[in-house]
């Protein structure tokens, strides 16, 4: 059963139980991730980050709660905003848990709230991977973000 997509054990949970249970399946799923992300955290020797696991000042509590991550990265537009955003990095900070600063993808203004997001919290957020703008084949000169090796101008 280990080696079932997501995807398909939803489809298999969708049609054994019924369209009223498929919440309560996806949060069975969901714990059994993050407690598989505990075993795997506990015998890690390089640091697990937490990505699509959390979506939430709870969930990030609970993954830090349970030990199934020691970093978690915070997205403006999965976190809904800079102030959710910051909830979580100030938690983190109060619980000394370092923090990765990510973007989906996201337009340059989106991109330069988080690069300034993280500039506020330098002790929290360690790392950054903010290339979303990389993707795009046009953008206005007002909007720009220049890249340069590893370094990014606002």
């Amino acid at each position: 059963m280990q080696n079932f997509s997501l995807i398909y054990l939803l489809i298999i949970a969708f049609i054994a139980y019924g369209a009223e249970k498929i919440a309560d399946t996806m949060l069975c799923l969901l714990v059994a991730l993050i407690e598989g992300m505990a075993r795997l955290t506990c015998k890690s020797p390089i640091p697990i980050l937490a990505d699509k696991s959390a979506f939430s000042l709870d969930d990030a509590r609970e993954v830090l709660k349970m030990k199934a991550a020691d970093m978690i990265n915070i997205k403006l537009m999965k976190y809904g905003g800079i102030s959710k955003a910051r909830e979580i990095i100030e938690h983190c900070e109060a619980k000394n848990i370092t923090c990765m600063m990510g973007s989906m993808l996201e337009d340059p203004c989106s991109i330069k709230a988080t690069a300034q997001l993280a500039m506020e919290y330098p002790h929290t957020i360690r790392y950054t991977d903010l290339d979303s703008p990389l993707f795009y084949k046009d953008i206005t000169q007002a909007e720009a973000i220049h890249f340069k090796a590893n370094e990014l101008s606002l």
